[in-house]
């Protein structure tokens, strides 16, 4: 006798199941999971004012921007329309301590895409210059179209830089032409970044395991940049053409808007709080010998010009001098300023490391090293050949640096530490 089949009915939904389908709100179709998608899609219109607004409102959003660092904020993604193994291209500049700096830094905070811009690397020049063109060359296929000599430019902005190069490479398949500009610095390329740029919303920094926006708040959440030099006829362009991907003009701060949290303050440092700082993925990268504590210890200081005829406006000026020593490995820049207690490489770096020089060169038996007056101990540098066992004290820096922050904090009050520009 055949079997019959069971017939399997589903069981009609109650008046609960139905009120469990309408008590869903649009939070849970932002959520990840399982409406991923969509939640994918929605997070690409959002700038990163929206998303930290959107952490505010409830403890479902809390982690919001943590979670979409791993996929709005891909660095490879953006490198991949320039390079072939954006992996061996970060390598490269953690190995030759080269900065990527410009338009391509713009956009990668901004999570846009510009066709026809260019990728800037800052390099300081020398035979790791050399080594980075010939990987362009040999690796990813680029040729050397131009080389212009900093003589060659009538632009004042161009004084920490030695050339720059122009790599181009053509796509046969779709006839796009990928541009990089290989920028050969006098010193470090921080430097020349810090200094070299008109306004404030291109001066960022991207190296083989970070990015770092030095003026997130007016670039990327009011989407307003201050000028960092005079307008000339060398500026009007790039001024333009900012303004026309979506940035207002505004010379200096408003008396209003001058306050203790604005990252427009008289002096600061790479990767400090006012800093917009994203880590990457190193998956793959060859790590840099240069640790990470130099980058964020190169301190600069902001200083309002005003106008210098009747018909021009205020910008600020950018101050970031060399700062080296025979113990130190590393270069650093600082403020520069004699005496003053807001330049931590002066006031506090500079005491110590006289003194552990002075040390050094006694063990050496430097003849009159004790009667060296202290500004000829930096002059040494490259002039005599370290012994293997010359201490270096870059390791301090780091240490001395919050050292120095909790004296003043000690030693301020809260007026003094609010460091307005006047």
């Amino acid at each position: 006798m055949p079997q019959l089949k069971t017939l399997q009915l589903e069981r009609p939904q109650s008046q609960h199941d139905h009120k469990q389908d309408f008590d869903k709100t649009v939070l849970d179709f932002l959520l990840p999971r399982p409406h991923y998608p969509v939640f994918r899609r929605l997070c690409s219109y959002l700038g990163i004012a929206e998303v930290i607004a959107l952490t505010r409102t409830c403890k479902k959003f809390s982690g919001l921007y943590q979670l979409l660092l791993k996929t709005q904020w891909k660095v490879d993604h953006g490198l991949l329309r320039l390079v072939k193994s954006p992996a061996r291209f970060r390598s490269q500049l953690g190995q030759h301590s080269a900065l990527v700096s410009g338009s391509f830094a713009v956009q990668f905070f901004e999570r846009v895409t510009w066709e026809d811009s260019d990728l800037d690397i800052f390099i300081k020049g020398g035979a790791g210059a050399e080594a980075f063109g010939k990987y362009l060359n040999e690796t990813e296929h680029y040729e050397l179209q131009a080389a212009k000599e900093q003589e060659d430019y009538e632009d004042p902005r161009m004084v920490d830089i030695v050339k720059v190069e122009t790599y181009l490479r053509s796509d046969s398949l779709n006839s796009n032409v990928s541009n990089i500009q290989l920028v050969h610095t006098r010193s470090i390329p921080a430097q020349a970044i810090l200094r070299g740029f008109y306004t404030t919303v291109v001066v960022n920094i991207m190296s083989w395991n970070k990015a770092i926006s030095i003026f997130p708040l007016p670039s990327f959440i009011h989407h307003k940049t201050y000028l960092l030099q005079a307008i000339n006829d060398s500026s009007v362009g790039p001024l333009t053409k900012y303004s026309n991907r979506g940035w207002r003009t505004q010379p200096v701060l408003w008396p209003e808007e001058a306050t203790s949290s604005h990252p427009i303050q008289a002096t600061r440092r790479i990767g400090d709080k006012f800093s917009w700082t994203i880590t990457f993925d190193t998956s793959n990268v060859q790590e840099s010998d240069v640790p990470d504590t130099v980058l964020d210890h190169l301190c600069f200081s902001l200083k309002k010009m005003s106008p210098q005829s009747p018909g021009t406006v205020a910008y600020y000026s950018i101050r970031a001098s060399l700062f080296t020593s025979i113990v130190l490995k590393y270069e650093y820049i600082y403020i520069a300023e004699v005496d003053s207690p807001l330049d931590f490489f002066a006031s506090f770096v500079a005491p110590r490391i006289q003194v552990l020089s002075r040390v050094e060169l006694l063990k050496l038996g430097f003849e009159d090293a004790h009667q060296l007056e202290d500004s000829l101990l930096y002059t040494l540098q490259g002039k005599f050949m370290f012994p293997p066992s010359w201490p270096f004290y870059d390791d301090q820096i780091a240490t001395w640096y919050s050292i120095w922050q909790q004296q003043r904090l000690r030693s301020c009050d809260l007026k003094e530490l609010s460091w307005e520009i006047r």
